[in-house]
């Protein structure tokens, strides 16, 4: 609970305490359970437009789908960042992304009382899903943009005390920035692979769905179906 709300209230000096490894192992433990409850947490509600099995299902994918889209990212990352002549160590690494997915996470949750209540009261399952939809895309966005801004501060603040070049820094702000893009395929791609996570009322039960279609082409054929456009 400290972490979390080190996390809330105090983000510089909670960054700046993983910069200068004060407490790393407990904020990494920390980080780690807040951020995956949260997911659990809106995956059940989530999971609930269709079944309690779906629901359970969903609470195992969702913390799932982040910690998997992270594992697959990471080593690009800290492979290139390091590569470019970045100042950092791969537990600081491994806590800054972890960093990220706590903040998504906790927007999430936040998110999670306006989930549950447009469930109980409206029966439109394509809104539910594209309500969801625009949740998790706020949740992404902010959890990106803090772990851009968090990792070029640091990038700062490391190279002032070291001889490194504006052009090595300019090299590593370019490669972040390729890099979130490449971490925003990745996860809406192993999201479409691990789907069903809502469920249409009435349809049976799937862990897994076979593999077709494309995200963006469901959602935005949810978009002209919701406004009958």
């Amino acid at each position: 609970m400290n972490v979390l709300m080190e996390l809330l209230q105090n983000r510089s000096k909670f960054i700046d305490e993983i910069t200068d490894s004060i407490g790393i192992r407990k904020k990494v433990v920390s980080l780690l359970a807040i951020g995956m409850c949260s997911f659990a947490i809106y995956g059940f509600i989530m999971g609930l437009s269709n079944s309690i099995m779906q629901s359970v299902s969903s609470m195992v994918k969702l913390p799932l789908l982040y910690l998997a889209t992270t594992g697959i990212c990471f080593p690009t990352f800290f492979i290139f960042y390091s590569l470019f002549g970045a100042k950092t160590t791969l537990s600081k690494c491994i806590a800054y992304m972890l960093t990220s997915i706590c903040v998504m996470g906790i927007i999430l949750l936040a998110f999670a009382p306006v989930t549950l209540f447009f469930l109980l009261t409206s029966k439109n399952y394509t809104f539910f899903k594209l309500l969801n939809v625009l949740f998790f895309s706020v949740s992404g966005i902010v959890g990106v943009s803090f772990f851009y801004k968090m990792i070029i501060a640091v990038d700062l603040k490391n190279s002032g005390s070291s001889d490194d070049s504006s052009a090595a820094h300019g090299a590593r702000n370019k490669i972040l920035f390729f890099w979130l893009i490449l971490y925003a395929f990745v996860g809406t791609q192993l999201a479409w692979t691990l789907r069903p996570f809502f469920g249409a009322p009435g349809m049976p039960f799937e862990f897994i769905r076979k593999l077709g279609g494309n995200f963006y082409v469901d959602v935005f054929s949810s978009f002209f179906r919701l406004f009958k456009l």
